[in-house]
């Protein structure tokens, strides 16, 4: 990658603008040849003192962070895992899931990141698709697990304690519920008779699999290597955020999203501190904030109340403040902008991008380069294009087509899905590129915009208040499986409290209980974030004169029927 002092082209991804802002010196980073684990190890073999985790005010150093990797490493290969097994992982951001996700990593074999709050039936289909060797899941959600009984789990259960890793004091502050036993716990299991293996060096292996709902809603298996996710943690590093060993990094994003396992790496990559929530609602992470004073901070556009909400009066800790997730509005920016300097903190509200299909973050603002309303720039080793919507061909600064990025953290490809990964990357002079579903442009800058979307696909809060995406179109389908139903149709409306939420039209053979029956039916086959009490039964869902589903029609009537 050369920096360009000149454009020749008029094509952003061959001039690459964006690389004018960055020394030039970082333009030579490479990405080592190595797994993840070798990668945080070397990189911190002089910071062993030092704090990796502070989990419920438990300090865990990095030399007992490397020590209960190796340890659980070797219990693995004792159990019998070996290179390439897949094992699934069930769990929120403790300590132990950490350990697991590393050592997996060390053995070369992978870790299949189930998302807690799947529905059953997908738990149990990514456990036998994925032919998992062993399934560990956090002690508090084995119930969700089990409570099937016609659903069977064949596969050996291990569970994962909540608050083993916490500090004295706060394990007598939770109260574990009675929990039906698995198989084994992962205190017994780590106790046992260890067994030596063959260190994984191969950076281009699988080394996790994370879900991505991608455009219709499906659960789709996105497999990332090692190379993939190093790649995030060394671009971010390097691009000018400045991290500091020794900074504290309050992480609230659970590690069964790309997003998750994509900071967590880069934290403990430049030998930071995570300080890890359990719990991401506003007042947890307001109290957090108070307490811990962490230099940085990464949120979602559902919690931007943590910080117009906050009471404290001192921000002056703050030295970066990063949001991704979805966009933002320029009042609501400027408002966040406003308070931060208000309070004297270092940082501005910076905007970033990524997908789970390039393992986080690919473009991010700076304080000292920054563009309200832009999603920054992008990073390093990082490319992107705007093709025409029609023909695909690529267009100038400041055109508005689909947003196509190329990366070195592009993931392997679809879990067992070659047509899904085949239509999402285009192969293009030997260079790999994922169509985003995004519209966006590129500015004489490098900054990148986003301004519309391809596909029907909103952000939304379950109950626990985690953001999730939102697909209409697989909410449809869903309901469509119920045998009275003839045709469904999904709006979505805006919400203070779940950001937004789905509201249902069907047309329908039988109308007598029929609400129920979708209600039912929902809560059994769809996550939280699509649970909804609007189910309206009409007699003829309205259609374009393409014979398409007339969805601005259904606003107005929803709008009507809302009283919105």
């Amino acid at each position: 990658m050369q920096l360009t002092n000149s454009r020749l082209t008029r094509l952003p991804s061959i001039d690459r603008p964006w690389l004018n802002h960055y020394p030039s010196e970082v333009l030579k980073a490479t990405i080592p040849d190595c797994s993840m684990y070798e990668m945080i190890k070397e990189s911190n073999k002089t910071r062993l003192s030092c704090v990796a985790i502070n989990y419920l005010d438990n300090k865990i150093t990095y030399k007992e962070f490397f020590e209960n990797i190796e340890r659980v490493a070797g219990c693995l290969s004792a159990y019998g895992i070996i290179r390439g097994d897949i094992v699934s992982i069930i769990s929120l951001n403790t300590p132990e899931t950490t350990y697991l996700i590393y050592a997996l990593n060390y053995i070369g074999a992978v870790a299949n990141l189930i998302l807690p709050n799947s529905t059953q039936k997908d738990i149990m289909s990514s456990i036998t698709r994925t032919n998992s060797k062993l399934v560990f899941v956090l002690d508090e959600i084995l119930d969700k697990i089990l409570k099937d009984e016609t659903l069977k789990i064949d596969i050996p259960l291990i569970t994962l304690p909540l608050v083993e890793s916490a500090s004295s004091f706060k394990k007598i502050l939770f109260r574990l519920s009675n929990l039906k036993k698995s198989d084994y716990s992962f205190k017994k299991f780590v106790n046992a008779k260890i067994e030596s293996f063959q260190i994984n060096k191969n950076a281009n292996a699988p080394a996790v699999i994370v879900y991505t709902s991608g455009t219709t809603g499906e659960p789709k298996g996105v497999v990332l290597s090692s190379k993939n996710l190093n790649a995030v943690a060394i671009m971010c590093s390097i691009s000018g955020k400045d991290y500091k060993p020794g900074e504290k990094f309050l992480n609230i994003l659970p590690l069964s999203f790309s997003f998750g396992i994509g900071m967590m790496h880069t934290c403990i990559y430049a030998g930071m501190t995570e300080v890890i929530s359990l719990i991401p609602k506003t007042q947890p992470i307001i109290k957090m904030l108070k307490k811990y004073r962490p230099e940085r901070f990464v949120f979602g556009p559902a919690l931007t109340d943590v910080i117009e909400k906050n009471p404290s009066k001192d921000f002056s800790y703050l030295i970066d403040l990063t949001g991704g997730g979805g966009a933002i509005s320029l009042d609501k920016e400027n408002k966040l902008n406003s308070i931060l300097s208000e309070k004297k903190s270092k940082s501005l509200y910076l905007s970033g991008y990524g997908m789970t299909e390039l393992a986080s973050a690919v473009s991010m603002n700076y304080n000292d380069r920054h563009k309200v309303q832009s999603i920054g720039l992008p990073l390093t080793m990082v490319n992107f294009k705007i093709v025409d919507l029609n023909d695909g061909h690529e267009l100038n600064y400041n055109e508005e087509g689909e947003i196509l990025v190329s990366s070195p953290s592009l993931m392997l490809e679809y879990f067992k899905n070659k047509k899904a990964t085949s239509d999402a990357i285009d192969v293009i002079d030997g260079e790999r590129w994922i169509h985003t579903g995004d519209i966006g442009r590129i500015d004489n800058d490098g900054f990148v915009f986003i301004t519309g979307r391809l596909k029907r696909i909103y952000i939304a809060l379950d109950r626990n208040g985690v953001a999730y995406k939102l697909f209409p179109q697989y909410m449809e389908q869903t309901v469509e499986n119920i045998d009275e139903i003839v045709k469904c149709a999904v709006i979505v409306f805006p919400d203070t409290i779940k950001q937004n939420f789905p509201v249902v039209f069907v047309q329908t053979k039988a109308k007598d209980g029929i609400k129920d029956k979708i209600l039912n039916y929902i809560h059994k086959e769809l996550p939280a974030v699509y649970w909804t009490d609007y189910i309206y039964v009409i007699d003829n869902l309205p259609i374009t004169q393409n014979q398409k589903i007339d969805y601005k029609e259904l606003e107005n009537k929803g709008r009507s029927l809302l009283g919105k």
